[in-house]
């Protein structure tokens, strides 16, 4: 077991393996964060948690480039062209979590003086980022797993 451990703390030091683990955190703490947003009675809670979810695209960028070029080694020319037009793509889409992660802060340290407005925009803006970022991880998918695409589901 402590072997385990040890092999897992040494795999979160590895670029590869930690941007996997920071991939699902802006699509999941964001839908977390809205459906907190919409039930909890705590809208500071709510918006920390989609500020943290939208920063966290920052270091997984800065992950995902390291452990891009070892990528790249393992891969054929069609599959390598895919994942360096992919990671384009993910690069080109950070704004919309800086956007939504400085509103949330906004809105944090306004309060309730602009309630109903920031409110409204963090509503509009929380669930366009989270469209983007399905989107995302279904682009995603299909340069990473294109028998998703290819063929549908084994009855």
């Amino acid at each position: 077991m402590f072997n385990n451990l040890d092999i897992l703390f040494r795999r979160i030091g590895d670029a590869e393996y930690a941007y996997l683990l920071l991939e699902p955190l802006p699509l999941f703490g964001l839908l977390f964060g809205l459906i907190f947003f919409f039930f909890s009675r705590s809208r500071k809670l709510s918006l920390i948690i989609i500020a943290v979810s939208c920063a966290s695209v920052t270091p997984y960028m800065k992950l995902r480039d390291t452990a891009v070029p070892r990528i790249m080694i393992m891969q054929e020319a069609p599959m390598a062209a895919r994942i360096l037009t992919q990671n384009q793509l993910r690069k080109e889409t950070t704004w919309v979590y800086s956007v939504m992660m400085w509103s949330s802060v906004i809105a944090i340290f306004l309060g309730s003086r602009f309630g109903r407005w920031s409110n409204g925009l963090i509503i509009m803006g929380g669930v366009a980022t989270l469209f983007v970022s399905a989107w995302l991880h279904m682009k995603e998918a299909e340069v990473f797993h294109p028998n998703i695409i290819k063929q549908a589901s084994p009855k």
